[in-house]
């Protein structure tokens, strides 16, 4: 008998383009919103998509490159009453085919079930208009 054991087989890591990676559920926003980063020392406002949110996670659609662990903030207006500012670092970035970028990050602060509700139901009330 031999003490070698088999070799286990090998977990295989999902394609970031060929499935979803996230824990949490992904739910659907696609709005508007502002990015504050900070860059060689200046702060830089740009504007960009925000296309899926998470419980720890955002996706974003950006006209500008993000490097991977930059932080950023993003700024997301519910109606004139209500702001989102989420923090929230760069995990990975891709060009798209009409020159944007695709991020995702990973949020500071994982947001709570009433926060993820509240953005969830104000996406919802801006797609019935």
């Amino acid at each position: 008998m031999s003490d070698r054991r088999s070799p286990r087989p090998r977990r295989r890591l999902a394609d970031r383009r060929a499935g979803d990676r996230r824990q949490e559920a992904r739910r659907p926003f696609e709005r508007s919103v502002r990015f504050l980063r900070t860059l060689d020392g200046g702060r830089h406002v740009f504007e960009g998509e925000l296309i899926d949110v998470s419980a720890k996670g955002i996706r974003l659609l950006a006209p500008h490159p993000l490097a991977i662990g930059e932080c950023l903030l993003v700024e997301v207006r519910l109606g004139a009453d209500l702001t989102f500012n989420l923090s929230a670092r760069c995990r990975w970035c891709e060009p798209t085919v009409d020159g944007c970028y695709r991020i995702g990050c990973v949020l500071a602060i994982a947001l709570k079930r009433r926060q993820l509700l509240a953005l969830q139901s104000f996406a919802g009330q801006l797609s019935a208009r």
